[in-house]
């Protein structure tokens, strides 16, 4: 009991005291974006600004999970699917700097599915992101599959134990935290998330919408 209500004191003063520094963030970054800028100096910038938007979801979504809150702090919405892949596939490009692969997106554009919002964009981010960062050539796609988002890669793989928080897999810079994070989120928010995966064989995970 101690601990829970330790937790809860957390989430709230966490809340309360990463919200504003995004918000200066995000501020910035937008005054930035406003300003003639040179095609070299645009792009970065412009990724702050997606980078802080995201930031600020993913602070909203996970102090709701750690305190309970997500099914009563959010609703499920019809969701375009290609606008939010695009989105994602933008935001982190940059960790496919001068590596041989492909990226494939084969979503159609009326594409909808209901589910919400925040946590489906926090889960692709999540999934694109590892995929493009452990992929050192070949292809990443994402696709729709019998009413399912896949994301699929060609990369190394992911040891089946990567899925509890604090294990991470050999050259990983991260914190481990990924992976039982979305598995966390996808079943708190109603979205299945099943990940196949076989060392040296690639990743496939596969997102369902019930």
């Amino acid at each position: 009991a101690d601990f829970i209500e330790r937790e809860q004191h957390f989430t709230r003063d966490a809340s309360h005291e990463l919200r504003t520094p995004l918000a200066v963030v995000s501020g910035a970054a937008r005054l930035l974006a406003s300003q003639p800028l040179a095609p070299q100096q645009a792009a970065p910038v412009q990724r702050s600004v997606a980078a802080s938007d995201a930031m600020a979801q993913s602070v909203d979504t996970l102090l709701a999970l750690a305190r309970e809150e997500l099914g009563q702090a959010t609703a499920a919405e019809a969701v375009m699917l290609l606008p939010m892949v695009e989105s994602v596939v933008v935001q982190h490009a940059h960790l496919l700097d001068g590596k041989p692969v492909e990226v494939i997106v084969d979503v159609d554009g009326k594409e909808c599915v209901a589910c919400r919002r925040a946590a489906l964009s926090i889960l692709l981010s999540n999934l694109v992101s590892n995929a493009f960062a452990h992929t050192m050539a070949g292809q990443v796609r994402i696709s729709m599959e019998q009413g399912c988002l896949v994301v699929a890669d060609s990369g190394p793989g992911i040891e089946p134990h990567l899925h509890r928080a604090g294990a991470k897999g050999e050259g990983s810079t991260g914190s481990g935290l990924g992976l039982s994070i979305a598995h966390r989120l996808a079943a708190r928010s109603g979205i299945g998330l099943e990940i196949d995966s076989e060392a040296g064989a690639g990743t496939r995970a596969v997102l369902r919408f019930t």
